[in-house]
């Protein structure tokens, strides 16, 4: 189970001027949000290839890692927080406050939203 990163490393990973988010168009002609997305493991930030909507980097980020109840998972979509304890995965809003964003499943898969 990974622990709370430290203060200095909870703020944005390395070159936050890499967190900025933009806009892409699907194959149906819709935009989404993407951004680069990282997680936190083992005490230190990675990054996710490529830019990603949310859900893929909820699933990039908490796909496959179950914790514990009293565990808690990390992982950043640009400037937002991401984090994952006792089977919901959350997204700090505009605010800073975590707000729920989706569940894990008991085998540890992202519930599909969005």
């Amino acid at each position: 189970a990974n622990a709370k990163p430290a203060a200095s490393d909870a703020s944005l990973p390395p070159d936050p001027d890499l967190a900025a988010a933009s806009e892409d168009q699907n194959a149906a002609g819709q935009t989404r949000k993407t951004s680069i997305c990282w997680r936190y493991v083992a005490g230190q930030w990675e990054r996710v290839p490529g830019e990603v909507d949310v859900a893929a980097c909820a699933r990039a980020v908490f796909a496959g890692r179950c914790s514990g109840a009293a565990a808690v998972q990390f992982g950043r979509w640009g400037e937002r927080g991401l984090r994952s304890s006792a089977g919901r995965v959350e997204l700090t809003s505009e605010d800073g406050d975590y707000r729920p964003l989706t569940t894990l499943t008991p085998t540890c898969t992202v519930t599909p939203f969005g």
